[in-house]
C-alpha cells in the first residue's frame, strides 16, 4: 500500500506569484518604485480578492509631506472575489505644480466599519506639469 501526503503551505496557490504578493496580498506592476511618474498616472498591477470592496479600493498621491494631492479608485479588471490575485487598473491626475518625492499610497477598507486596514506605499518621483 502506498501512501501520499500534501502539505499546504500559506499563500500559496500552486504557481509562481509576483514578489511582495504573499506578504502584503498587492503587487504593483506600474508604476516601479522610484519612477518618476507624470499626468495622469496609470497604476496597474494585482491584489488579492479581500482588498475590493465591490471591485474597487482607494489609491491616492501624497506628497513629501504626507498630504494627499490626488485620489482615486483602483478597479478590478476581472472578477474579484476570489482569494487568488486580482488585476487591477487606477489613473491618478496630480495638480500641475507638483514635483519631488511622493508616495503612491493604496488602502484596503474594512467592509463593515470603513477603517483602513492595511496600506500599502509605492515611492515615486513627480515631474512637473509644463
Amino acid at each position: 500500500m502506498q501512501c501520499l501526503f500534501f502539505i499546504a503551505v500559506p499563500g500559496c496557490s500552486g504557481g509562481p506569484q509576483p514578489p511582495g504578493a504573499h506578504d502584503t496580498g498587492i503587487v504593483v506592476l506600474q508604476p516601479t518604485p522610484g519612477q518618476e511618474i507624470t499626468n495622469p498616472v496609470r497604476i496597474s498591477g494585482k491584489a488579492r480578492g479581500l482588498w475590493f470592496f465591490e471591485g474597487q479600493f482607494p489609491v491616492s498621491l501624497r506628497d513629501q509631506n504626507g498630504h494627499a494631492v490626488a485620489r482615486s479608485y483602483a478597479k478590478a479588471k476581472e472578477e474579484w472575489t476570489r482569494p487568488e490575485l486580482v488585476a487591477f487598473e487606477a489613473e491618478l491626475e496630480f495638480p500641475a505644480d507638483s514635483n519631488g518625492e511622493a508616495q503612491l499610497v493604496f488602502e484596503r477598507i474594512h467592509q463593515g466599519t470603513g477603517a483602513v486596514v492595511q496600506s500599502f506605499e509605492v515611492p515615486v518621483r513627480l515631474k512637473r506639469f509644463r
